[in-house]
């Protein structure tokens, strides 16, 4: 197996077609669909269905396409990080997790294409963590969910961007087909809970919800690809936000669906924190600004018709 042959089959898929994605990487068809057919063979599985209106995935291909996105990702994490050892400068960063998976691989990016070069230490946490972690200086940026109680005088926050809470459902869902969802709806769903969503003084974004509402919490997990899995494959339901989760794997294949929630707005604030304490190094300030500027053209990018 060739990281070419799951190119070539990913792009089949994201153009739905054989000889679009040929002409669009400059292969000639026969070669393009010869290479896909090499790999079902070495897999020993059908990855395509292939009808006269174009090509999508299979089952099987369905597990296959979000593997290769995987892939593809960590050998770009991968090139990052290794040629970041080459140059000066560490970027110690830790962030909510949705941010982490949707906007910071844009961001970083972004530095690619600008041509620099930096070692980035990222890991995941809830918000009150973070903000720990900048306090104490084991990392030098946050990303957080906004919270004055939560804020200390050491640390200077600056906002990024507002985002609200749509309802994550699948096609097996009753609600699949809906406009929008009462809240008193919402509560009666199998609900599938992140981390510690729900639960006393923990996960600050719940806030935005009230703390009157606690949904029918069925199972509670740490891994989001499972969660968003069993969503698209059961009944079960959970809120996601909407600008940091525009781009998901899941949303974009329609095999989950977003639904707002009629009766409440759960709006959030995400911004990021350092310490005034500590001295920001140039990489620092620079990784600042470009994820600045990432956001804002991604907020611009949204706006438009």
């Amino acid at each position: 197996m060739k990281l070419e042959q799951l190119h070539h089959f990913s792009e089949a898929v994201k153009y739905k077609s054989i000889s679009v994605a040929a002409e669009e990487n400059f292969i000639s068809q026969p070669s393009f669909s010869a290479s896909i057919t090499k790999l079902e063979k070495e897999l020993g599985v059908t990855l395509l269905r292939r009808t006269s209106r174009g090509v999508t995935p299979t089952e099987a291909g369905q597990v296959v396409l979000e593997k290769t996105e995987i892939i593809f990702n960590t050998i770009e994490e991968m090139i990052q990080e290794v040629s970041g050892h080459e140059q000066k400068g560490v970027v110690q960063l830790s962030s909510i997790v949705l941010f982490y998976n949707h906007l910071l691989p844009r961001i970083i990016m972004k530095l690619k294409e600008a041509g620099q070069v930096f070692t980035l230490d990222a890991t995941t946490a809830e918000s009150s963590q973070i903000i720990h972690n900048v306090l104490t200086g084991i990392d030098n940026i946050g990303i957080i969910i906004h919270d004055d109680e939560m804020l200390s005088n050491e640390l200077e926050y600056v906002p990024l961007f507002s985002d609200r809470y749509l309802l994550y459902v699948g096609p097996e869902s009753s609600f699949w087909d809906a406009e929008s969802i009462r809240m008193e709806d919402v509560l009666k769903l199998p609900y599938i809970a992140y981390r510690e969503e729900f639960q006393k003084d923990k996960a600050v974004w719940t806030e935005a919800l009230g703390k009157d509402v606690i949904p029918n919490i069925t199972f509670r997990t740490d891994n989001l690809e499972l969660l968003k899995r069993m969503i698209a494959e059961g009944d079960y339901v959970a809120f996601f936000p909407e600008f940091m989760s525009q781009d998901d794997f899941y949303l974009r294949h329609d095999l989950i669906r977003a639904i707002p929630i009629a009766d409440r707005k759960l709006e959030i604030e995400v911004g990021y924190i350092y310490n005034r304490k500590y001295k920001l190094s140039r990489i620092d300030k620079i990784f600042m600004e470009m994820m600045e500027q990432t956001i804002d053209e991604l907020s611009e990018k949204k706006q438009q018709p």
